[in-house]
């Protein structure tokens, strides 16, 4: 049940940044946004698969 509790996490994680990238509307921060939302569901992957 643990997996699921950090699927729920990253899930929140990933809509409550995503409201604030919307929000404001910069093409930087969508560029660093993504960057961290890959290496982030890579590095969550990784981690459960092991």
């Amino acid at each position: 049940m643990n997996e699921t509790r950090a699927v729920g996490g990253l899930a929140t994680l990933f809509c409550v940044t995503l409201y604030v990238v919307y929000r404001l509307e910069e093409p930087v921060i969508w560029l660093v946004w993504a960057i961290a939302m890959a290496v982030t569901s890579g590095a969550t992957l990784v981690t459960m698969n092991r």
